[in-house]
């Protein structure tokens, strides 16, 4: 009570240790007292004007094993425990936006908030997208795989989210929200198993009829990293999307991919040149 009623900037850190070793270090864990364990991790995360230089490096270790068995032995607080801590994730000055959001690991408990409860979490999170926010941008597209620019299939968060909400929200500002989407939160599904339902193509048939969507999403799929040859990589990227292209019948869907096949094809063929020199 005296660590979280304190103003100091180490108090946090403490407290978070403390509690995480009385009640969740040992194997024979006590049972978390339900009050003061929300009392806790919402004063954690509102604790502001945080440095790096303040706060040990596990203390974000230290709050998401605290969270997780609080949610796990109270569920019936999930709700609550959105309404309070959900606004405040990768806020500058917390213990969330003290740390690179790619070694954090309180990711994984805003991943469980919004699987339990999407449509409440996506209050939250859509109005944070107005910032701009890179740490919920990649939380959403990458989940909580530690790999920005991936080019594997779809796994963030953001696939828990209802898709009727999400059009929704873009749907109440197209002209600027349709081409963030595309470039910035949309999953990179280059699975022709998956895609048929995937995320991406219902946004292309929703609003691949606009060209700055279509452009942007190029981007994004083109925002990656690789091992190798730079015309392997593209070679086995156009191969994916061609066995994509097969089966495609919708007509916004076919338009992108036809741009995007057409532009790796060109892509493949400066690497050739470019490799052909070096080697």
């Amino acid at each position: 009570g005296f660590l979280l009623n304190s103003s100091d900037e180490l108090a946090v850190s403490i407290a978070l240790k403390l509690y995480y070793f009385y009640y969740n270090h040992d194997k024979q864990q006590l049972a978390l007292p339900r009050d003061l364990t929300f009392q806790l991790l919402v004063r954690s995360v509102t604790f502001e004007n945080l440095s790096p230089n303040q706060l040990n490096s596990m203390t974000d270790h230290y709050w998401t094993k605290i969270a997780k068995a609080f949610l796990d032995l109270y569920p019936e607080k999930g709700l609550e425990f959105v309404e309070q801590v959900l606004p405040h994730f990768g806020t500058e000055g917390t213990i969330f936006g003290a740390f690179d959001a790619f070694d954090t690991e309180t990711d994984s408990v805003l991943t469980e908030l919004t699987k339990r409860h999407p449509e409440q979490a996506w209050q939250h999170i859509s109005k944070r997208l107005e910032e701009r926010d890179f740490f919920l941008e990649n939380w959403l597209k990458e989940g909580d795989s530690k790999k920005p620019f991936s080019t594997t299939d779809e796994r963030g968060a953001l696939t828990f989210i209802p898709r009727e909400k999400i059009w929704e929200w873009i749907d109440g500002d197209v002209e600027d929200r349709a081409w963030y989407f595309a470039y910035r939160l949309v999953s990179k599904t280059l699975s022709a198993e998956e895609w048929q339902n995937s995320l991406v193509r219902a946004f292309l048939v929703r609003y691949g009829d606009r060209e700055d969507v279509r452009r942007n999403l190029s981007a994004n799929y083109s925002t990656e990293m690789w091992k190798g040859l730079r015309s392997l990589h593209f070679e086995a990227k156009k191969d994916k999307l061609l066995r994509i292209q097969v089966n495609e019948d919708d007509k916004n869907v076919k338009w992108w991919l036809d741009d995007y096949i057409q532009r790796l094809e060109e892509e493949i063929e400066h690497a050739r040149i470019d490799e052909e020199r070096e080697f």
